[in-house]
């Protein structure tokens, strides 16, 4: 299920080493990972740059989102 502890965990792992974070995409699992994270892993939840709602979104649109809050590129 993608909101469960172990789906996030496994996401977390992933994330570890990660300088900074992007959370995207549709529905409450965006935010309920973040709050996860926050409860959780409060160092990880710290390089989260943005939690945006964003359907589905693409390469190109995943692109974008890095160039305006990583880079600073709008």
């Amino acid at each position: 299920e993608l909101d469960s502890p172990k789906f996030f965990e496994k996401i977390t792992s992933d994330l570890i080493q990660s300088q900074q974070i992007l959370i995207l995409g549709p529905g409450a699992s965006r935010t309920q990972f973040y709050e996860y994270l926050k409860e959780k892993y409060p160092l990880v939840a710290k390089k989260v740059v943005i939690c945006e709602p964003s359907e589905h979104p693409d390469d190109r649109e995943i692109a974008a989102f890095a160039l305006k809050y990583i880079i600073g590129i709008a």
